[in-house]
């Protein structure tokens, strides 16, 4: 679908004039991805978040102090995979459950990586995450977005959970490692810009998160007439970037390349290069690049 868009760049460039973004990108299908049902927009969004874990595009890490210490507060923000800062309308709803569904997601895996007994701790995420949903529930019905205390409502609740599994440790099972809940967060969001080599191509990107949502819903996620969060990059800085994120560039001259770009390791203010060069791109190996006929 992307390839028959991009390939002919005389009828896009027509496009261009008429609606601003080319092809199918140039009156953006109504974004139905996540749907306005809260239980099953949030079964979707945490549904994926545990594929993202299993394929390897989330890899949830916890901190360990000096003395052995593990903090069960993850600092990240499962909104800011979604990067709904990039559209026009953005989805409270859905950015309120993914920080919920996320923050669960990665307690059930930092908790089974210390191998503390999941009926200790498996009720106490339970009624976390039925309480918070209730909470969302109730903003949802009022409007009250967004909702700034979901946060410190996880590290209140996380601290009476370390406290428990401490207690289990130093009863039970001393060789586990201490838990604890330290909770100074940083801001972890960078901003970027891309290029292109040569300069004239373009590109569009799509999160991860939704890349492996239209695919949870066995929809081609190349597809942006039913994918809908595809959007074409323009000069300026990404803000709040998190993860990794799925391209498409394509050029005059017919060539596409699309791949992963992770930007995890980029500082903030970089810039990252597509290059038309198999192999290597100057911030990011990028893969399957080939012209179109």
């Amino acid at each position: 679908m992307l390839s028959k868009c991009f390939s002919s760049f005389s009828v896009c460039f027509f496009l261009i004039l008429v609606w601003g973004t080319p092809c199918s990108f140039g009156k953006q299908p109504p974004d139905n991805l996540i749907p306005q049902d809260i239980d099953n927009a949030y079964i979707l969004i945490k549904r994926t978040f545990q594929v993202m874990i299993d394929t390897g595009n989330i890899n949830p890490t916890f901190f360990r102090e000096e003395d052995g210490r593990v903090d069960l507060l993850d600092c990240h923000h499962g909104s800011s995979f979604l990067s709904t800062h990039l559209y026009s309308k953005p989805n409270f709803l859905a950015e309120e459950l993914a920080d919920v569904a996320f923050r669960i997601v990665v307690l059930e895996w930092n908790l089974n990586q210390l191998d503390y007994p999941s009926e200790l701790w498996r009720p106490a995420l339970n009624m976390l995450e039925k309480h918070q949903k209730k909470m969302v529930s109730k903003a949802y019905a009022s409007s009250h977005f967004p909702l700034t205390y979901l946060f410190d409502d996880s590290a209140t609740f996380l601290k009476k959970l370390a406290l428990l599994l401490n207690i289990y440790r130093i009863t039970q099972a001393e060789h586990l490692s201490p838990v604890w809940v330290e909770g100074g967060c940083g801001a972890g969001e960078i901003g970027i810009n891309i290029s292109t080599v040569p300069q004239n191509g373009r590109v569009w990107l799509i999160p991860t998160f939704f890349y492996e949502l239209c695919r949870v819903k066995k929809i081609d996620p190349f597809d942006p007439a039913k994918c809908t969060r595809w959007r074409e990059h323009v000069k300026g800085l990404l803000f709040d970037v998190a993860g990794d994120y799925k391209y498409y560039a394509v050029w005059p001259d017919g060539f596409v390349k699309k791949g992963t770009l992770a930007f995890t390791n980029v500082e903030y203010g970089q810039t990252v290069v597509i290059s038309q060069d198999q192999g290597q791109s100057r911030e990011k190996k990028a893969h399957g690049g080939y012209r179109t006929r």
